[in-house]
C-alpha cells in the first residue's frame, strides 16, 4: 500500500540520532541479506549520530517522516546520491520513491542533469525500477556495489 501521508523535509541537526537509527536498522535488517556481518558492522560504524551531524553540514540531507517519525533519509553531494535508506518496516509503501522524487527535483534545481549512485546489491532493483542504468560493478575491499546513473528530465 502506497502511503499518501509521507512528508519530506530538510534534515536538521536534531535529526542526527533518528537518522542514524534508521540507517543502522536498514543495514541490519535489509542489507544483511546481501553482505556479511563484518561488512555491515563496518558500514554501520560510519553512521553514528556524530557522523550524521557532520554530513548535515556538508550535503543536502532530506528525511521522510510519517506522523513526525523519521522513516527514511537520502543525501545529495553535487549530483551523487548518498546515504539513501528507508526503515525496513516501511519498505514498499512509497517512502523511498517519495525521497527519490524530491532529491531528483533538488538536483535539477541545482543545475544537475543526471544523478549517480553507488548502489548496494540490496538496492539495485529499486534504482532500476526508477530509471537508473547500471554502468559497472565495483568491489571496494569486500563490498560490492553497482555504479548507476539516471538522466534527469
Amino acid at each position: 500500500m502506497l502511503r499518501t501521508d509521507i512528508e519530506i523535509r530538510i534534515a536538521i541537526t536534531e535529526d542526527a540520532e533518528a537518522i542514524s537509527r534508521t540507517i543502522v536498522n536498514a543495514l541490519h535488517e535489509s542489507n544483511a541479506r546481501d553482505y556479511a556481518p563484518p561488512v555491515i558492522e563496518r558500514i554501520a560504524a560510519s553512521f553514528t549520530p556524530h557522523h550524521i551531524a557532520r554530513q548535515l553540514a556538508e550535503r543536502h540531507v532530506l528525511v521522510a517522516t510519517l506522523s513526525g517519525e523519521i522513516v527514511g533519509t537520502v543525501s545529495l553531494e553535487k549530483n551523487v546520491l548518498r546515504s539513501f535508506f528507508v526503515d525496513p518496516a516501511y519498505h514498499g509503501q512509497g517512502v523511498g520513491t517519495a525521497l527519490l522524487e524530491e532529491i531528483e527535483g533538488l538536483a535539477a534545481a541545482n543545475g544537475h542533469f543526471s544523478l549517480a549512485v553507488a548502489a548496494s546489491v540490496t538496492a539495485e532493483h529499486f534504482y532500476r525500477r526508477r530509471g537508473f542504468t547500471a554502468l559497472r560493478e565495483v568491489v571496494q575491499g569486500n563490498v560490492r556495489v553497482i555504479l548507476m546513473a539516471k538522466e534527469l528530465d
